[in-house]
């Protein structure tokens, strides 16, 4: 937070509580099996990008509920981003999952908010291992 919070570019940005972000509900499918809530960590905006952001300490970057939220969020957003502009506060979202040995090898080297948390943007492309981030051709 104190990262995001000495860059001039971030035009404002929020840690997410369940208890006051209500619309930032994301429903997933457990290892279990049953239904539960998910609330990324944060929100940031810059320029006209939203990001909703979820750190994660880097042994649990491949937990299998990480990966399991990580589809729904990108389902969710889809969905957000077809609204329309007024009702998605004139942006486009983008879902976040940053790893902390990112965060950290990034912003000692001098980048940016904004360049970290397009480096670790998260697509269907990109999780499916597939190339219609390339191509143009939206994933299913």
């Amino acid at each position: 937070m104190e990262f995001i919070d000495g860059d001039s570019k971030v035009n404002a940005f929020v840690k997410i509580n369940e208890h006051i972000h209500g619309f930032a509900n994301v429903m997933y499918i457990r290892e279990d099996g049953l239904l539960a809530p998910y609330f990324p960590d944060f929100m940031v905006k810059i320029g006209s990008n939203l990001f909703l952001v979820e750190t994660k300490a880097e042994r649990d970057m491949n937990n299998i509920n990480v990966k399991q939220k990580r589809l729904a969020t990108i389902d969710w957003i889809e969905k957000v981003n077809e609204l329309k502009q007024e009702d998605k506060m004139n942006c486009t979202w983008n879902y976040v999952l940053l790893g902390e040995s990112t965060f950290y090898g990034m912003s000692e080297k001098g980048a940016t908010t904004q360049e970290i948390l397009e480096y670790a943007r998260l697509t269907k492309a990109k999780i499916k291992g597939t190339l219609g981030d390339y191509t143009g051709i939206r994933e299913y």
